[in-house]
């Protein structure tokens, strides 16, 4: 059944977690910590139980005639590149309106040691303009830079503004040493880079507060390809799509397939009547191709699915997906918000920043989000007392519109879930592509919630784009605290007994 393990593969511990990494394939395996021991001494030429050899042979990283097939046949949909085109997501705009709030609520990094030494070099140029001591302008992060040196934080002042931030909400370093002299993180926001074999995506993010006004205002992303061009040559860290993509579980397919599948999800958000209505279909679109699929498939299985994620009428795929669940989807979320409330208040690492007030400001949000989220959950099951405070602005909040009616709102949601969609994020999530889409609806269901209670604390009785602009800038930030992989059979489920019409997303 299978040979020799794949050279080049290499086990390293980050973060806390152990991964397998295989270069040929630019993938990054999390291996179960059970099973370490075992996979290293695989790697060091002893005997390989069958358990381990299926787990190897699963993501390719065995020789296998299986393997080579499906390989085989991946390449034959899309052959590789050595040189990637360069694409845009379609209808992209973007024009910085120098609101600042990059500056102010993001720790900016990693910045690389030469970054830092060339602008120390001209700091006679800029401290007339810069409040901070010099010893202040730069912090040490845990990240190496791409000279293997060690990598730093822009620095903080109280407020959590970046030192260099001026009064005038313009950067002190633009202002007076060039653009040039901008740090390439500072200079790349919002693009996105995302590498794909057929591919080098550009997209922008959803945490640029200026997202929704460029959709109306801002500069084609294409008439602006001298400066994509050289974000693309200078980034360092970007978003990898591996060529083995995973869908859930064991089950990974070649990523020529994962992207027709995502190119009709993309089609779907863009065409349905409704943000809502796009994650149900999208949601039917991927359990369902999931469950064409066993662990290890061949090329006749690999065919079948994509003939039917191609053509499978949504009525269709509705009926293979069978009846929703909604008190699981309700028992799924609470157990992923009890997860998301657990990571805001873990204990800080030593290299991590103080948030300032704008950054607490939007950790409150987020703990609000999640406690009000907890408590309407809970008082359906009839486990909370209806009077509790959480309860209490969970049924106010439930009485503001979220604006699902205003095409401003509408447009603008739709459009961060085009962009992330677009640039293959779902792909490229370890956790695979299923729970990669499941977290787009969740972050749906999280950024309702925080776009409600940002209106109701305004005053407002319909949550405004603006308000689900600081929505994106908040759930964004809740998802990256918690670990996407290892809850992902939790929200899996979720998304499996999502339905359509319940307050979780309509």
């Amino acid at each position: 059944m299978t040979g020799a393990l794949r050279a080049g593969l290499e086990l390293r511990e980050e973060n806390g977690a152990a991964l397998l990494l295989d270069p040929d394939r630019r993938a990054r395996h999390e291996v179960p910590r059970a099973t370490v021991e075992r996979v290293r001494a695989a790697l060091a030429g002893a005997p390989v139980d069958e358990r381990i050899l299926a787990w190897l042979e699963a993501r390719h990283l065995v020789a296998s005639e299986r393997a080579r097939r499906v390989e085989e046949w991946g390449r034959s949909l899309a052959e590789p590149r050595a040189e990637r085109p360069l694409a845009i997501v379609p209808g992209t705009r973007f024009t910085c309106h120098g609101c600042g709030l990059c500056c102010e609520s993001y720790v900016a990094g990693p910045i690389s040691a030469s970054e830092r030494e060339a602008i120390l070099a001209r700091a006679s140029e800029l401290a007339p303009s810069v409040a901070a001591p010099r010893e202040a302008w730069f912090l040490p992060s845990p990240h190496v830079g791409p000279d293997g040196r060690e990598a730093f934080f822009l620095g903080r002042d109280e407020s959590g503004k970046c030192v260099f931030l001026g009064a005038d909400k313009l950067c002190s370093v633009h202002k007076h040493l060039g653009i040039a002299a901008k740090p390439f993180v500072c200079r790349r926001f919002p693009l996105q880079v995302t590498e794909r074999d057929d591919a080098t995506v550009v997209s922008v993010r959803s945490e640029c507060a200026t997202l929704d006004r460029s959709r109306e205002d801002g500069q084609p992303l294409p008439e602006q390809l001298g400066w994509v061009q050289a974000i693309v040559a200078g980034e360092w860290r970007p978003v990898v799509v591996p060529r083995l993509v995973r869908v859930v579980g064991d089950i990974f397919v070649p990523q020529a397939l994962a992207l027709e599948i995502e190119q009709r999800a993309l089609r779907l958000m863009r065409a349905a009547p409704s943000v809502e209505e796009a994650h149900i279909a999208i949601r039917d679109l991927t359990v369902a191709t999931m469950r064409t699929l066993e662990p290890s498939p061949g090329v006749a299985a690999l065919e079948r699915t994509r003939e039917f994620a191609a053509s499978a009428p949504l009525d269709l795929l509705a009926e293979a997906i069978g009846h929703a669940r909604p008190e699981r989807a309700l028992a799924s979320l609470a157990r992923l918000l009890s997860a998301i409330s657990q990571a805001i208040d873990a204990p800080r690492s030593p290299t991590s920043l103080p948030r300032g007030v704008r950054g607490e400001a939007q950790d409150d949000l987020g703990r609000d989000v999640v406690r009000t989220l907890a408590a309407s959950l809970a008082s359906r099951s009839g486990s909370a007392a209806p009077a509790s405070e959480a309860a209490l602005e969970a049924a106010r909040a439930a009485r503001v519109d979220a604006g699902a009616g205003e095409r401003p709102v509408v447009d603008f949601v739709r459009e961060c879930f085009v962009q992330a969609i677009g640039s293959s994020q779902p792909l490229a999530s370890p956790a695979g592509l299923v729970a990669g889409f499941a977290q787009l609806a969740l972050q749906h269901a999280l950024a309702r919630q925080a776009a409600r209670l940002s209106a109701l604390r305004r005053g407002a009785s319909v949550a405004s784009r603006e308000d689900w602009r600081d929505a994106f800038l908040v759930t964004t930030r809740l998802l990256g605290l918690f670990s996407l992989a290892g809850c992902a059979p939790v929200l899996v489920s979720f998304y499996e007994d999502l339905f359509l019409g319940d307050d979780l997303l309509s």
